[in-house]
């Protein structure tokens, strides 16, 4: 467990269902313990994702500096976990149109 990395997780699917966003939006609040329990941290930065906005991110050669930005302002948004990921993730990502 290394509290200080700031590092995102995504969750990848082909179809999230709101309940599988809502999961993934209450972690941040979660404790999360170490292996024999005697440590933990609160909030796991673990973002749910549909392929098709894993698919533009590729697509369009999005660097990590960018991605994290995303990430990051979604994180740290209090939208509920429908509104939360299309006006996150979705819009976000679909910026980058041809």
């Amino acid at each position: 467990m290394y509290p200080e990395v700031e590092a995102y997780c995504i969750f990848i699917t082909t179809s999230l269902n709101v309940n599988v966003i809502s999961d993934f939006r209450a972690r941040r609040f979660m404790e999360y313990y170490n292996t024999v329990g005697t440590e933990y941290i609160i909030g796991m930065k673990i973002l749910p994702m549909q392929t098709s906005e894993l698919k533009k991110i590729l697509e369009f050669d999005i660097k990590y500096p960018e991605i994290y930005r995303i990430l990051d302002k979604a994180y740290n948004s209090t939208e509920p976990p429908k509104e939360w990921y299309e006006k996150n993730i979705v819009k976000e990502t679909s910026c980058w149109q041809i």
